[in-house]
């Protein structure tokens, strides 16, 4: 099952423009200061949905049983 969301992307362009996670523009921490508008976050949201349908997402939880 894969489960990858949109920080997949808006947290690699942070950490590309020098914006670690915790920092004041980030938009884990403030939505409204960070530097992606509503509908960019919106756009990773619903490329991160395809990729996941694909079984491409970038996080997996898989379920292991004993045979």
């Amino acid at each position: 099952m894969y489960d990858s969301d949109a920080y997949q992307f808006w947290g690699s362009e942070q950490y590309l423009k020098g914006i670690p996670m915790r920092d004041k523009r980030s938009y884990y921490e403030n939505h409204e200061q960070s530097i992606f508008t509503k509908e960019q976050i919106k756009q990773f949201e619903v490329k991160a949905t395809e990729l996941n349908k694909k079984g491409e997402g970038d996080a997996a939880c898989f379920y292991l049983k004993k045979l």
